[in-house]
């Protein structure tokens, strides 16, 4: 087969990585107004301003992504999120000229100084320096491992594994930030535990590190010196450590500002001057107070709890206070200790106290702000923002030094006493298994080691009020009028009738006038819209009634028009100035209302050749142009223009669609008019109009279903909006939103929900369209904006298709950095089971973090196990280890099933810790459910379910034990029997009476030691996955009841998952993070389905059997890099109306990726292209740089040619300042190389890498664009969105 006829993949992360190991605070970016004023300059680069700012933000990164937060307000507000495509491991961050900038090490082999930068409305990461450190790739010997920066600012130490560490001096000249010549510091045969910067304010830098000799295994604590008048470093001091156990280390305060004494006296304690720097050590089950001097050994018993092994230290921070401090520590149990270095009264020398703080979920790293709150960020599990609500200071539980010997047990708390949670940032990391519950929307429900994930692929909206009407409504409409932002009347077109509401303080009631100048009855409402000032428009079938409303709120007719006798009115549209009728006669008659409120009729007339299926005007004060759609599948635009007499009410455009309109909508949105069309076909199309020459241009579409597709408009939505505030505090996040002087936060995008088979909504951000499901438990018919005192942002009304009336307000607009809408599924419990257990919201009580941690910490085998019949189905099995038992429970569409006989939602099956589990039928109507546990045992029970009207109940039944005689790691139905992989052999099992019965046992090559994956296909095929061995393809030989290996892999792979895509081909996932398509080639697959026994007697080689253990080899079609273990696969067929099959995965650490096939020779080529122009954005870039700063003439003309980056992108190329190589990948990691971390990347376009291309300045846009068979740059962003609108 030639090459570009074979699969070719287009991988997108939908969800990164969320196992966030590295954080850090500062003040990284000025982006609200006060922080312009204190630097006082602008905020797109001011260089005055205080020296060191409040650091109230704090950067987290994951191994490939780096995101900002900003908590001044005491919640987390992301501000920034980037991928970074390559390795980090380690992160930290130093003040620079007053702002903190990033220092980042990887997998790239360079130091990377990263800057924060808002311009534009939005916040940007540029690179400063790149500086080379060793080989790419993560390596003992490079100095990446540890990174510490020294308190003032002054240098940077990197440490590797092994040996080998650098330091890196910087200063501030002249406003730049400058980077020396690394200076090292080597240690053969010692390997680096962890490194800490010491506090000696002005003096010489000084790092503590605690080392381990190869030679014996002893620990040793060092210090390292750097001398800045010698621009040397070395090591000034060492300290073997008697107790092995040393494991944590952290720097402390200068001890001399608090009155402890540091110099104990001595002939050898150097400059007396000097500052005494301190380091707090944990040891098991007590810390140690260490000097540079060796004087001071003071240790202290850490508070234990009872029964608990030992206790360590494995994170800690240290709050400055006017004149104190003390530090926060956390053992692995969870626990925090506050620590305090006090002097002692006689002597004035350090006495260390701790005592027991307070008790949350286990955390990686520490930090306090100065605003009284503390951030504890967990790889596993949530992250939680604190207050602090006191600082305990109980002598009855506190230790301190004087008595080193005393030992203290704890009784944790199950309630917060001395903190409050303030927010929190909900993570899913670990991802044990996952399961598609749902296409469209696409639902995922994952399985972590705290609860189960729904992640949606939609835009939320949340139910305020939800009431019944008493017939089947049509339409509706609310109007605001006199000048006010508030709705004051809600109209409901029903058939032959018009209900109409009057809102009013919070409530939504039934108009009643003594004169009503409505029509109310015996005609249907076709539109009604607020015009001019105090005008308000009803158009019905037969007649058009201008109504007036009065100071007094009371309402008068002013003039009612009639259609000729015979005709009716079909459809209608109007702004605030303009009013279009269409006529059963295919007549369109124009209105403009005046300036005294009254409405004027043009009398020329537009007359169409057919009928008239829809119309719209655009919305605003006036608009240029007026759309017409009729039955002959054309949409014509007419023009409006004052301006142009000549042209006025004629045909400027037109644009042929695939069948008619069925609805219409002209919206102003981002600065360009967009036209929305639905279709009857169930076609979405959106299309760019011009705003001068009226021509239609940038048509998207997109297939919702195959009802008509009918079209709301809504203005003046906020698409950041923060759905956890409530009516009461949404003005206050109003007014912080306007303090982002024009950021994201801050701006207001219309949008259009589209009614067909299911709701959905279309919106603009960031010049990339977005066609999402509208989550909501009704399908939603119409729906028209709402706004009053109580929802003043994104509210809503509308009607249901089972005909209610429901208010609500629509959520985030989810975008490329955010797709999933998140929720947690209430497990069952016996409290949940009495009042309904269905989804519950993110907030938890914030007092029960210790339950939720110690469930975390019981609660080890989480499997979600599909059910064969009902893709919304799955059961939930998880093991208590505390209890020694397996609890399972059903979920269906986020609704628990309760159990038959009790009250409970969940049925417990005692003394059983499964492995694995799956729904095997063994030919008979009922299903089984099969657990497999640690023991090696298959337990087998009878799922018994039961439905009735708002009831759903199940049983286990158990019937069996069989003993399988060791621990099986996967498993599937095959036929009518259970396939179960025991040691080098697969086994069918059939249903008996007392055991499940051995029906085929098949030998495997010997090879072949441990499957850990499993699947099969249609009941003739079984790929197996082992740990060594890649996958093995068995045939089933129906004749002889056996398994026959026919097929294996060239490559060994330790597989972790694998699954068929169609008959002859598998993908799978191994433990390194790669993903990889296997294909039986066809001349191979006819030869198997003619026989194997036939071919393998015609086949005459000399190769041994233990060689050659199969006669065929898979052929691999694609291989691609992920950096996140593959867990899980799951193939779809149209996903959310995609135009195509794709493949979605679940990662380890929290990745959900998706794989859509690449159909077309063209798009193949494009995205090839456009990749190739990506990966070389680095190199293209620098070149172009250093071109120009050589070309005096051109930087002084300061000309912007086509094809070159313009200066605007970096301001100090004026000024000969040299741009790192590699800053368009932050880090200089060649995209190629990392993707192809194990094997060369085959056939898979980074999706990833493509989307970058959208965050690019417009003149790199167009930069680049010239490389990519000079595409306009409107094309490449087009084809980007694409792949997420039509195929996700």
């Amino acid at each position: 087969m030639n090459e570009k006829e074979e699969l070719h993949l287009y991988h997108v992360s939908l969800q990164k990585q969320r196992n966030y190991v590295h954080s850090c605070i500062g003040h990284f970016v000025d982006y609200r107004h006060h922080h312009i004023r204190a630097q006082g300059g602008s905020v797109e680069g001011g260089k005055k301003g205080s020296k060191w700012r409040k650091q109230l933000q704090i950067c987290m990164a994951t191994q490939t992504q780096v995101e900002l937060y900003d908590v001044e307000e005491g919640r987390l507000r992301r501000l920034f999120t980037r991928t970074v495509f390559g390795t980090i491991t380690g992160l930290s961050s130093v003040v620079a000229d007053g702002r903190s900038v990033l220092i980042v090490v990887g997998d790239s082999g360079k130091m990377s100084v990263l800057r924060f930068k808002y311009e534009g409305g939005r916040v940007r990461l540029e690179a400063l320096f790149n500086e080379p450190l060793s080989r790419s790739g993560v390596r003992r010997l490079s100095p990446q491992a540890h990174v510490s920066v020294d308190p003032q600012g002054r240098c940077v130490l990197l440490s590797a594994m092994e040996r080998n560490k650098v330091c890196y001096l910087m200063d501030v000249k002249q406003g730049e930030l400058q980077v020396s010549s690394p200076l090292e510091a080597n240690r053969p045969n010692y390997v680096t535990m962890q490194t800490a910067a010491c506090d000696v304010a002005f003096d010489n830098p000084i790092f503590a590190s605690l080392e381990i000799d190869l030679a014996d295994g002893a620990k040793y604590l060092f210090f390292y010196m750097l001398d800045l008048g010698l621009n040397h470093m070395a090591k000034v001091a060492d300290f073997e450590l008697g107790d092995g156990s040393a494991n944590f280390i952290m720097s402390v305060p200068d001890l001399e500002q608090y009155g402890i004494n540091t110099k104990a006296g001595g002939p050898d304690d150097g400059d007396p001057d000097a500052i005494v720097p301190f380091v707090l050590m944990g040891f098991d089950n007590y810390v140690s107070l260490k000097d540079l001097r060796g004087r001071y050994d003071i240790n202290v018993q850490i508070p234990t709890r009872k029964l608990s092994q030992k206790t360590i230290i494995t994170a800690g921070t240290v709050q400055k206070l006017k004149r104190d401090f003390f530090m926060l520590l956390q053992s692995n149990h969870g626990d925090l200790y506050k620590v305090k270095i006090l002097p002692d009264e006689k002597t004035a020398s350090p006495v260390v106290t701790i005592s027991y703080f307070d008790t949350i979920p286990q955390a990686q790293n520490l930090h306090i702000f100065k605003h009284g709150y503390m951030f504890a960020n967990s790889e596993y599990g949530n992250s939680y923002l604190y207050q602090f609500e006191n600082l305990d200071d109980e002598e009855e539980s506190m230790l301190t030094s004087v008595m080193p010997g005393r030992r203290l047990i704890i009784e944790p708390r199950t309630v917060l006493k001395n903190l409050l949670v303030a927010d929190k940032l909900a993570l899913v990391n670990p991802i044990l298994s996952s399961q598609l519950t749902e296409r469209v929307p696409l639902t995922i429900a994952t399985s972590t080691l705290g609860d189960v994930r729904l992640f949606t692929a939609g835009v939320n909206f949340m139910d305020i009020i939800s009431s019944p009407l008493p017939a089947a409504p049509l339409d509706i409409w609310t109007v605001a009028t006199n000048g006010s932002r508030f709705h004051k009347l809600l109209f409901i077109a029903l058939q032959e009738s018009t209900m109409i509401l009057k809102i009013a303080a919070g409530t939504v009631e039934e108009l009643e006038l003594p004169h009503n100048p409505f029509v109310i009855a015996q005609d249907k409402t076709v539109l009604i819209a607020h015009m001019g000032g105090q005008s308000i428009i009803q158009v019905t079938e037969n007649k058009m009634v201008h109504i007036i409303e009065n100071r007094d709120e009371s309402y008068e007719s002013k003039l009612e028009w009639f259609p000729p006798a015979g005709i009716c009115i079909l459809k209608a549209s109007s702004n605030s100035t303009q009013l279009i009728l269409a006529l059963s006669n295919n007549e369109v008659v124009y209105f403009e209302i005046g300036s005294n409120e009254s409405l004027n009729e043009l009398q020329d007339r537009i007359e169409v050749e057919e009928r008239i299926t829809a119309l719209a005007i655009g919305n605003g004060n006036r608009s240029d142009y007026m759309i017409i759609a009729s039955v002959d599948s054309t949409v014509k635009v007419y023009s409006l223009k004052v301006q142009d007499q000549a042209n006025f009410l004629e045909v400027v455009s037109m644009q042929v669609l695939v069948s008619p309109a069925s609805s219409l909508q002209l919206a102003s949105s981002g600065g360009s008019l967009c036209l929305h069309i639905g279709l009857d076909s169930g076609v979405y199309v959106r299309s760019k109009l011009d705003r001068n020459t009226g021509e239609l241009f940038d048509v998207r579409t997109k297939y919702l279903g195959t009802k008509p597709v009918e079209i709301s408009l809504l203005l003046d939505m906020n698409p950041y909006i923060n759905e956890e505030v409530d009516d009461e505090g949404e003005e206050e996040e109003e007014q912080d939103d306007e303090e982002s002087l024009g950021g994201p936060h801050s701006r207001l995008v219309p949008c259009v929900v589209l009614h067909s088979g299911k709701t959905w909504i279309s919106y603009e951000l960031d010049s990339s369209l977005f066609i999402r499901p509208l989550l909501n438990d009704q399908s939603l018919k119409r729906v028209a904006q709402f706004t009053s005192n109580e929802i003043q942002r994104n509210g809503c009304c509308s009607i249901s298709s089972a005909g209610f009336l429901v208010i609500g307000r629509i959520g985030t607009f989810r975008n490329n950095d955010c797709w999933f809408q998140e929720s947690s599924l209430a497990l069952p419990d016996s409290e949940d089971s009495v009042n309904g257990n269905e989804l519950e919201n993110d907030e938890k009580d914030p007092d029960a973090l210790l339950e939720e941690k110690q469930k975390v910490n019981s609660s080890i085998g989480k499997l979600i196990i599909p059910d064969p019949d009902d893709i919304k189905l799955f059961y939930y099995c998880e093991y208590n280890e505390v209890e020694n038992s397996c609890r399972v429970s059903l979920f269906k569409q986020g609704i628990s099933y309760k159990h038959e006989n009790s009250t409970e939602a969940f049925q417990l099956i005692p003394d059983c810790r499964p492995s694995t589990a799956t729904i095997a039928r063994f030919g008979l109507d009922m299903k089984h459910l099969v657990i497999s546990t640690v023991n090696g045992v298959l337990k087998t029970f009878v799922i018994r379910i039961t439905k009735a009207a708002n009831n759903r109940r199940f049983e286990l039944l158990a019937l069996h034990d069989t003993v399988a005689g060791s621990t099986i790691h996967a498993m599937c139905p095959f036929h009518d029997k259970l396939l179960v992989p025991l040691a080098n052999a697969v086994v069918l099992y059939g249903l008996g009476k007392k055991q499940l019965l051995k029906k085929s046992i098949s030998y495997l090559p010997t090879s072949i030691t441990k499957i850990v994956a499993l699947d099969q296909w249609n009941g003739t095929r079984v790929a197996v996955g082992d740990i060594h061995e890649s996958v093995t393809l068995l045939h089933f030989d129906e004749r002889k009841n056996q398994f026959i290996p026919v097929a294996d892999d060239v490559t060994k792979r330790h597989v972790t998952v694998v699954k068929f895509v169609d008959e002859c081909t598998v993908i799978g996932g191994d433990r390194f993070g790669n993903i990889w398509l296997l294909r039986l080639p066809l001349e191979y697959d006819r030869l198997i389905k003619e026989g194997v026994d036939s071919y393998l007697l015609t086949l005459n080689t000399g190769i041994p059997s233990n060689i050659r253990e199969c006669v065929f080899k898979w052929q691999l079609l694609n291989h691609f890099y992920i950096n996140d273990i593959p867990m899980s696969f799951h193939l779809i067929a149209s996903p959310q109306m995609a135009d195509r099959a794709s493949i979605l995965y679940a990662g380890l650490q929290g990745t959900i990726g998706y794989l859509i096939p690449l159909i077309t020779r063209r798009e193949i080529e494009f995205f090839d292209l456009l990749e190739q122009a990506m990966r070389d954005a680095d190199h293209l870039f620098y070149l172009d740089q250093e071109n120009r700063l050589n070309d005096t003439s051109e930087l002084n003309d300061g000309a912007d040619e086509e094809g070159s980056v313009i200066d605007r992108r970096f301001p100090s190329v004026q000024k000969k300042r040299k741009i790192p190589e590699g800053a368009y990948s932050l880090v200089g990691r060649d995209a190629m190389m990392y993707r192809s971390y194990y094997n060369p990347v085959r056939h898979v376009t980074d999706g990833d890498l493509c989307e970058q291309f959208l965050e690019l300045y417009p003149s790199e846009k167009n930069f680049l664009a010239a490389r990519v068979d000079n595409r306009s740059v409107q094309e490449i962003e087009r084809r980007i969105n694409d792949m997420r609108t039509n195929c996700m």
